[in-house]
């Protein structure tokens, strides 16, 4: 029986996406013993007949889609400099235009990784050099199960690789052609989907990592060997850095507040997640601001269907604060803000960050995996609101509690 530590010495960006997938990345997290899998000849000439077999219907099927009747789409642009991954939700890439792009004068084009009606028909790629991926990826497959694994990770590697070779080979015939048409290509991707990320790293782009919140961590030992990476805390900052040394890490700028009005902006978690309690603290804390006298702003998720808000808003006299393309520093800036209330939001890092003091109502859908301390980085509601009330009735109280927190 052996832990997993045995991978440090054999998992390299080549091979890092054979490890995607649920079942793996949980077994990585627990780092659990496990018997190590001998293999015998039979069982991997089978598994070599189906890695090899039941993925390429799928690569043939991916090469055929890039084929459409309307005769009239556009090419991808060969000179573009910056590839963007387009993501499920449009406001998980949009931190690329409000820090790298802003003023959109580098030309850059959308890559949509998740849909492949629409990256097979990003650009038109031959069928020897999608296979000639393939076949170098099936290779390092081999590569990898050489060594003796524990039995459940081999299952799982198998599965993954079964599920995403075609994919993965797909996107690494994309970037090499991008690579062709433009060394000094660079590939931004705000999470979500690495696949695309480790394909295009293996292909030699600069890849470029820019979080759109704070992380849910995957093991360390898998994450892409970006370029650079735009983070919003340091302590992210520095736990990627001793993984990789030769990375750029940068924050996100955020300005500190010189002025503050009696203004409460409530970050709502997604709806769905929303229980019994999730309401209760959110109609308390709402109350508790009112009574002294604070406007109170709520902020839908971006996922948000508005019905609950609404109501919650017509019923409890608060304000709809509208989707904003400005950054939230720049919001809470604008309008003044003093405290900021969520569940394990990224705001309330953004918040202390900005000089306003944040508040996290608990019941959380704060993931055991995240790297940022909210207990230590926060007041807890309604834990903390004797503190809470002595920061709003004193200015000096207040400092002092924002101070205690920024240590």
């Amino acid at each position: 029986m052996k832990d997993l530590k045995y991978l440090n010495e054999i998992v390299f960006s080549h091979n890092q996406w054979m490890f995607y997938g649920d079942e793996s990345l949980e077994l990585l997290r627990k780092n659990e013993k496990d018997n190590f899998y001998k293999i015998s000849i039979l069982k991997i000439l089978s598994l070599k007949i189906t890695i090899c077999l039941a993925p390429l219907a799928k690569l043939f099927f991916i090469y055929l889609s890039q084929f459409s009747f309307n005769l009239t789409k556009p090419q991808s642009d060969k000179k573009t400099s910056h590839y963007v991954a387009q993501l499920e939700r449009g406001y998980r890439h949009r931190n690329y235009f409000k820090y790298i792009n802003v003023s959109k004068e580098i030309k850059y084009e959308m890559i949509n990784i998740f849909e492949r009606e629409k990256y097979s028909k990003f650009r038109h790629l031959s069928l020897t050099k999608i296979l000639r991926q393939a076949y170098k990826n099936y290779k390092n497959i081999f590569l990898l199960l050489q060594h003796d694994h524990s039995q459940k990770l081999f299952k799982a590697i198998s599965g993954n690789v079964i599920t995403n070779i075609a994919t993965y080979s797909y996107f690494c015939a994309l970037f090499e052609d991008i690579k062709e048409s433009n060394p000094s290509a660079n590939f931004y991707n705000a999470g979500g989907e690495d696949l695309s990320s480790y394909a295009s790293i293996q292909e030699g782009i600069n890849t470029h990592f820019i979080a759109h919140g704070l992380m849910d961590f995957i093991p360390m030992i898998l994450f892409p060997r970006f370029t650079s990476c735009w983070l919003y805390s340091q302590i992210e900052a520095d736990i990627i850095q001793q993984t990789l040394d030769s990375a750029i890490i940068n924050l996100y700028p955020m300005e500190q507040l010189t002025y503050q009005d009696k203004i409460l902006i409530i970050y709502l978690c997604y709806e769905r997640d929303m229980g019994a309690l999730h309401k209760e603290n959110l109609l308390n804390i709402a109350n508790f601001f009112k009574k002294n006298e604070y406007t109170v702003y709520i902020k839908p998720h971006p996922d948000s269907d508005g019905v609950y808000v609404n109501e919650f808003i017509r019923v409890n006299k608060c304000k709809l604060l509208e989707q904003d393309e400005d950054t939230t520093n720049l919001v809470f800036k604008k309008m003044k803000v003093s405290f900021v209330a969520s569940w394990g939001s990224t705001t309330e890092c953004e918040a202390l960050r900005s000089g306003v003091l944040p508040i996290n109502l608990g019941l959380s859908r704060i993931y055991t995996l995240c790297k940022y301390p909210f207990d230590d980085l926060t007041l807890s509601w309604p834990n903390d609101q004797d503190k809470i009330q002595r920061a709003i009735n004193s200015p000096e109280e207040y400092n002092k509690v924002l101070n205690e927190l920024s240590k």
